[in-house]
């Protein structure tokens, strides 16, 4: 078995020397770590799947177009495949549609490993082949284990690379952040031990996910901000009533520690929320292309929202009206702000060096567009057509097109002409991934049955450069 990969991971060839197949994967709108679908093709014969992960990234079904099941996999919690089976149930032998599975990563079957880039992981060891020559916390016995997997807590961390010093990074600054807003409530080294303690657990997971500005989903992002806000909020309203050591826990006023942890899940979410928001808002950060400058200009709004919402919630749970909890809520908004902006930016940092960006960049190129026209020999293309308007080379604008030539011929204005380009169909996947093209039932005239496809003026030069009269 040979096995190439293209320089960005949007490609990979297999090669089969014991039956001279070839199989070709392309990762539509990304690499093999975050795409929603692939197109495999034997070189006569292509198929699109979706693919369906877990919150850690390993893939645990293929659906075909049609939204059927084509393969479900499950696995144990350090990565060794369980069962893997079809659509219909039946037992296969192994991952067989894609050889990616934990976490997004290859398995190497026919030797029981998973190559994790930096390192082999065996699964049923649950340890490294090679081991860490980077030490990335000297106050923590696990990182002394040089062959362990994620701190030996699978169910938490993910090691895209053989490394997750990102991970450590956003625990030491999660467990500063709470020990500063704790350390009025607390008394003596073991209590702010505590606080920094669940300071670091927020951060740490926080750091694993990534920030709003590091490419995870709203719900991965929201959710994973909820949960931590009630759990860190929870836990300090623990620790405040029974002391590091949890002495007296008979004693606990556990309504208060829900009402905590309320306000903190309601505090997370509108952080996350907004955060998310902010990062992709083309009015906030339009033309920003530094993850730390975006995460600035974010950070801010978030850690306020955050404050703001928890306060009000806090408030409101306290029996004061709507008008006063809100008011109220932005008492100490200004430390909220700061904490959040040095937290907020420091996971910015951390992940974006995690995942091989560089915080730093202001200007950036302008990115490629890498979509190939050349007709597919085997016929899976698609012609689609337009009747010009004079508005072709604003490439400022949209550029419609449809399927249907009469439906085309009605958009003709200004003595214009009908004209056509035809696209391979895995060039439209791929674009539609990217967002550079959605289709819809044509709305013009709705007496002539079409599709119509709208190009994002990123890619309407290429579209033109390829059409044909």
């Amino acid at each position: 078995m040979l096995k190439h990969y293209s320089h960005d991971g949007s490609t990979e060839i297999v090669c089969n020397k014991t039956d001279n197949s070839t199989k070709f994967i392309l990762y539509l709108g990304g690499d093999a770590y975050s795409v929603p679908a692939i197109l495999i093709s034997d070189g006569e014969v292509q198929k699109l799947y979706y693919l369906h992960r877990d919150y850690l990234g390993s893939i645990v079904m293929l659906t075909d177009e049609d939204g059927n099941i084509a393969e479900r996999r499950h696995f144990d919690p350090w990565g060794q495949p369980i069962k893997v089976e079809d659509g219909a149930g039946k037992v296969l032998q192994g991952l067989t549609l894609l050889d990616r599975g934990f976490t997004g990563h290859e398995h190497l079957q026919t030797v029981g490993l998973i190559h994790m880039n930096g390192r082999l992981y065996d699964p049923a060891l649950h340890r490294f082949l090679m081991p860490d020559n980077f030490v990335q916390d000297p106050f923590n016995t696990q990182n002394f284990n040089r062959y362990g997997y994620c701190l030996n807590n699978p169910l938490i961390y993910v090691d895209e690379n053989g490394e997750f010093w990102h991970i450590v990074i956003g625990a030491l600054v999660g467990g500063v952040v709470n020990l500063v807003a704790n350390i009025n409530n607390s008394q003596g080294f073991w209590e702010h031990l505590a606080a920094f303690g669940v300071g670091a657990l927020g951060g740490a997971v926080t750091a694993a996910v990534g920030g709003s500005d590091g490419g995870a989903s709203f719900l991965a992002i929201t959710g994973t901000a909820a949960g931590m806000g009630a759990l860190t909020m929870g836990t300090n309203s623990i620790i405040a009533q029974t002391g590091p050591n949890f002495s007296g826990m008979n004693n606990v006023n556990w309504g208060a520690v829900g009402k905590s942890s309320l306000v903190g899940g309601a505090s997370g979410f509108a952080s996350g929320a907004v955060g998310v928001w902010a990062t992709n808002s083309g009015m906030l950060v339009n033309g920003i292309n530094s993850p730390v400058l975006r995460s600035l200009a974010a950070s801010p709004l978030a850690s306020g929202a955050g404050h703001v919402v928890g306060g009000t919630t806090y408030n409101l749970l306290e029996g004061q009206s709507l008008g006063n909890a809100f008011s109220n809520s932005f008492n100490g908004i200004g430390q909220s702000i700061a904490m959040g902006t040095m937290l907020g930016v420091t996971t910015t940092i951390v992940n974006s060096y995690a995942h091989k960006v560089n915080p730093w960049v202001i200007r950036s190129k302008p990115q490629s567009i890498d979509y190939d026209f050349t007709p597919d020999p085997y016929g899976e293309n698609l012609t689609l057509y337009r009747g010009t308007t004079g508005s072709e080379t604003d490439n400022s604008r949209f550029l419609f097109m449809t399927d249907n030539p009469e439906y085309a011929r009605t958009y003709i204005t200004n003595g214009g002409s009908l004209i056509k380009v035809t696209i391979p169909h895995y060039t439209l996947y791929k674009m539609r991934f990217n967002g550079d093209v959605i289709y819809y039932n044509g709305t013009h005239n709705t007496t002539i049955p079409n599709t119509e496809y709208r190009f994002s003026p990123r890619v309407k030069p290429l579209i033109i450069k390829n059409i044909k009269d």
